[in-house]
């Protein structure tokens, strides 16, 4: 029962947001996500614009190691997927021993969990889990939360990356603000999270 009154707030401070109009920030209900009562003075960090100067470009150290651990976790939830439907097709042994008739299929398992997991993440949170290890979050150009159809140009554009074997992600080892691909076509950025 206590799970369920959880999600509730969850949604309803979700659905409440609003903008306050002295200062264009977003604020969230004054119900906190624990359900205890905070200061209705006290911005929600979810939902606002952060200021210009929380908006510190990340090293290229976090980012890769975030790639990584994001990559590491998406390759382990792949092979989970890729062996149960090899199972279901009736191919024995592992996703790494993959029958030629099935890549094509698994391919394709692989791009749409690429897809599914960081417009979820990113468009939700503003963080994927390897991004939450490393500090580090992808907000619009202004420092708004990006939402999910940014979250959706900013993961196709992953996908065009890693088909161009990353030479689209260029702009991440010259550009000062460390955009990728993704970021120049959804207009987001990669920055440190701010410590409070």
């Amino acid at each position: 029962m206590q799970r369920l009154g959880t999600v509730t707030v969850k949604l309803f401070d979700r659905l409440s947001q609003a903008t306050d109009p002295r200062s264009e920030r977003l604020v969230s209900s004054p119900l906190s996500i624990s359900g205890q009562v905070r200061s209705s003075a006290e911005p929600s960090r979810r939902g606002r614009r952060l200021a210009s100067s929380d908006l510190q470009p990340t090293g290229l150290i976090r980012l890769w190691a975030a790639a990584l651990l994001d990559a590491v976790l998406g390759f382990l939830v792949w092979a989970l997927g890729a062996t149960g439907l090899l199972r279901a097709w009736g191919f024995p042994g592992s996703p790494l021993e993959i029958p030629g008739a099935a890549l094509p299929r698994l391919i394709i398992l692989a791009a749409v969990l690429h897809v599914v997991y960081h417009v979820t993440c990113i468009g939700g949170f503003g963080q994927t889990l390897g991004k939450r290890a490393m500090g580090i979050a992808v907000v619009r150009w202004n420092g708004s939360p990006t939402g999910y159809g940014r979250a959706f140009l900013r993961s196709i554009g992953g996908l065009f990356a890693l088909l161009t074997l990353g030479l689209a992600n260029l702009g991440v080892l010259v550009a000062r603000e460390r955009r990728g691909f993704g970021d120049w076509l959804a207009e987001t950025r990669v920055i440190r999270v701010p410590v409070r």
